[in-house]
């Protein structure tokens, strides 16, 4: 396997707490943080029709988050190349938004014979 694949969704209180660019950043790095994930560059978050995107570049992969703010709802996904905690990361945006995402974590991808990782 070549990697985790986080992904998540709320569609409460996104807009409220992350319709802000500052605390967009902040969720991508506490994200990292609690994921024990190593950031290597500044958050960057961005207006977007109708939102909000946000992308921190990990060591380990990346981290994304968008915001519909109509909707109220953000997107959040997290890719790494090692082992991650769905269930930490979902404590985290809950923490975040006042209210528990839906989440489902995914393997991807598949070694070609004889390789590692």
């Amino acid at each position: 396997m070549l990697g985790w694949h986080w992904l998540a969704h709320t569609e409460q209180g996104a807009a409220a707490v992350l319709g802000e660019p500052g605390r967009l950043e902040t969720l991508l790095l506490d994200l990292a943080s609690t994921l024990d994930l190593t950031p290597v560059a500044p958050p960057l978050v961005r207006p977007v029709a109708g939102g909000l995107a946000g992308v921190l570049l990990l060591a380990e992969s990346h981290a994304a988050v968008h915001v519909d703010l109509g909707a109220g709802a953000a997107m959040i996904d997290v890719f790494s190349c090692r082992a991650i905690d769905g269930a930490q990361a979902a404590a985290r945006v809950a923490a975040a938004l006042g209210a528990a995402p839906s989440w489902e974590l995914r393997s991807r991808g598949v070694l070609p014979a004889g390789a590692s990782a």
